[in-house]
């Protein structure tokens, strides 16, 4: 009886502090520009490995609500010819009063955490990043996903340069929508 006790409990602790997460102004703003996301994107690529051109690909991009509070993105296609995948899942931190998010894909053995805030006037979720670089090196980064009024939206990703080390755009992705 006393188990039974504890467990109703805690689901209804568990059910009040989401309440008051689905209550709190920024989260709502947050998951609602996250919900505007979800559906399927066709996304085009520039990735900068240095000075110079851009290499160009194309992919698509997948993204599904879990519950009220998460969006679990899976993105495939082409990355300087070798295919690619990769799996997100971000969110709204209550306690944090951040976004928070995680990255994996398939040309890293390392998970990539993100943390971020959201700008409703200009309509834009920044975040800094911290990932390992390819031989394991601690790295940080910055990135801006900008939501424009036709409804696309365009990730940009900024990271050292290989050269010397200064933050440099390394990507560009133009998602639209999917027909």
């Amino acid at each position: 009886m006393r188990i039974n006790l504890c467990s109703i409990a805690c689901v209804c602790v568990l059910f009040i502090s989401n309440l008051a997460i689905a209550q709190d102004p920024a989260a709502t703003s947050v998951m609602d520009v996250m919900k505007k996301d979800v559906g399927t994107w066709d996304a085009k690529i520039k990735m900068w490995m240095g000075p110079g051109e851009p290499t160009e690909s194309v992919g698509t991009e997948t993204n599904k609500m879990i519950g009220d509070f998460w969006i679990v993105s899976d993105f495939s296609g082409d990355m300087m010819g070798t295919p690619f995948t990769g799996h997100g899942v971000s969110g709204y931190d209550e306690k944090t009063k951040k976004i928070t998010g995680t990255w994996v894909d398939s040309m890293s053995p390392f998970p990539m955490k993100m943390t971020g805030s959201y700008d409703a006037a200009s309509k834009t979720c920044s975040y800094d990043t911290d990932g390992m670089d390819p031989t394991g090196n601690p790295m940080k980064g910055k990135m801006t996903v900008v939501h424009k009024a036709d409804g696309t939206h365009v990730m940009t990703m900024f990271g050292p340069s290989p050269e010397d080390g200064k933050m440099m755009k390394q990507m560009e992705i133009h998602y639209t929508k999917h027909k």
